[in-house]
């Protein structure tokens, strides 16, 4: 992702999840991405949500994550679980694998030499402008399928 896309989808993103998900605490960062952790103290474990936004393209996905350490399980593949120790999975799973990259401009339809044409200013701020919006949908589905993934973590 673009750095000036990535540094603003990362600020929109923080105050809209803090104020939808309170409990969640900021905890690091990680593969261009923000990790977002909870204490399951009833359960003995640590929930998390990651903002993983594509390395090359300007999109980005969000993951739900169950681990009994406070690190985030990166050792796990995306829609894996472990009975033990935790499990991860990318948002798409509770949104009947309906697409989970939410795409700021067009670079996940091109050929990755054409996607340098995107990068000049024009294309940078229209993607800007669709920040908020594409956040606002990615929390109010990350508050409504949170659940979904507690339930299926029981």
């Amino acid at each position: 992702m673009n750095s000036r896309l990535s540094k603003s989808l990362k600020a929109e993103f923080h105050e809209k999840i803090k104020a939808s998900l309170p409990i969640f605490k900021k905890t690091g960062t990680n593969f261009g991405g923000v990790i977002y952790r909870e204490t399951d103290s009833e359960r003995d474990r640590y929930l998390f949500v990651f903002l993983y936004p594509h390395s090359k393209m300007d999109s980005f996905t969000i993951e739900f994550a169950a681990n009994a350490k406070p690190e985030y399980p990166f050792e796990f593949l995306a829609g894996k679980r472990t009975a033990q120790s935790g499990s991860r999975c990318r948002i798409g799973k509770f949104l009947g694998n309906k697409n989970h990259w939410w795409h700021l401009n067009r670079t996940h339809e091109m050929e990755p030499d054409i996607t340098k044409c995107l990068e000049d200013r024009a294309d940078i701020m229209s993607a800007l402008c669709k920040i908020p919006s594409a956040v606002t949908d990615a929390v109010e589905k990350t508050t409504l399928d949170l659940p979904q993934f507690i339930k299926f973590l029981d």
